[in-house]
């Protein structure tokens, strides 16, 4: 340990003297002794741990996923178990999005499949009116909202992934603590390193030094492909040009380099957080096969793009329930449709010209 001590410049009477009183802290980033034990408290020794949580992700994230990882792992006496039943927890929470954003993607691809003649016949006739056209798409209620929540709940789970990566470093109960189910992993906050090489790999032109083989970052890479694979894909629309096809193959070419992209960012990351990634992925996987199932059987019974009744109770009783967030939120976005429809277009005016005189 090297202590560096700077001071600024002071002049000093003859035979003076000058204190500096200094207290040094050498142990360990425990937060909760930073908050309970009195003299901690009142030299803000949590601030220290707090500023390295980060801006990607909420501090509250981070003292959670601590206390959920510590919590969960006081269970079960091991931590790889806590990451899993994290995951579980989280996928949980999620999976009504998850449903939910699916199944309203395959109705847009039906419904566009169904629309495709009208739009196209609609952009011819008003091809010089952009104003009438975006009013006649409208009266199509092509509502886009499926497809925004498909990414809903990458996006939620992203604050929680940069949470997890700062708790494994700011955690000091998961260091050099390892899991049953990984046995060559012997520290969750360090890359778990099956095979480590007798010199580092040095890949040319990018410099990157490799000093052994990764295996979670790879499984990672192969069950989000696994997971992109099993999304819905958009059906080509018999009228799209050639230019829009390219462009919808190229987004499909798009999963396998994201995969890829995946590998190269989590190669270097913690053993935990690619643990949960790579769970997380695997049971992705099997809700993707579960929500596909449950479409094919709505699409089978010629209920997928039956207009919904009236939401009625499960128990039986027959009473209406209450919508549901994303109901309420897919009605806002078809009324406020409507209302642009109907509102009035402001006849065009001819610019004022001056007179010659």
């Amino acid at each position: 340990m090297t202590i560096r001590f700077i001071t600024r410049r002071q002049k000093l009477d003859p035979r003076a003297t000058v204190r500096y009183p200094v207290a040094i802290y050498v142990g360990e980033k425990d937060a909760k002794a930073f908050k309970t034990v009195e003299d901690y408290k009142r030299r803000n020794y949590y601030y220290q741990v707090s500023q390295g949580y980060g801006w990607c992700t909420f501090i509250s994230l981070v003292e959670l996923m601590i206390w959920l990882l510590n919590g969960l792992s006081a269970l079960t006496r091991d931590f790889g178990v806590a990451i899993i039943i994290l995951v579980l927890i989280v996928r949980t929470l999620l999976h009504p999005i998850t449903k939910k954003g699916q199944v309203n993607m395959v109705k847009m691809q039906k419904k566009m499949q169904e629309l495709a003649p009208k739009i196209e016949e609609i952009k011819k006739k008003y091809a010089n009116d952009k104003a009438r056209l975006n009013q006649e798409m409208m009266k199509l209620n092509i509502n886009p909202a499926g497809q925004i929540l498909t990414c809903l709940p990458m996006m939620l789970q992203m604050p929680i992934w940069v949470a997890l990566y700062i708790s494994l470093s700011n955690n000091i109960l998961i260091r050099h603590q390892g899991s049953v189910f990984l046995p060559w992993v012997h520290d969750m906050t360090v890359p778990d390193a099956l095979y480590t090489f007798a010199s580092p790999i040095i890949i040319p032109v990018l410099g990157w030094s490799i000093p052994a083989f990764n295996l979670l970052p790879l499984l990672v890479a192969v069950f989000m492909y696994t997971q992109q694979k099993l999304q819905p894909k958009p059906t080509p629309s018999p009228n799209m040009t050639d230019q829009q096809r390219q462009q919808q193959e190229m987004m499909q070419k798009m999963g396998p380099m994201m995969s890829v992209m995946m590998l190269i960012i989590f190669y270097p990351m913690p053993a935990g957080l690619n643990l949960y990634i790579m769970t997380s992925s695997l049971f992705g996987t099997i809700e993707q096969k579960r929500i596909r199932a449950h479409i094919k059987e709505q699409e089978e019974a010629g209920t997928l793009l039956k207009p919904k009744d009236v939401p009625v109770a499960e128990d039986g009783s027959g009473k209406p329930r209450k919508p549901s967030f994303m109901e309420r939120m897919q009605k806002a976005v078809d009324e406020a449709q409507k209302k642009q429809v109907r509102r009035p277009q402001k006849p065009k005016t001819k610019p004022k010209t001056k007179r010659k005189p």
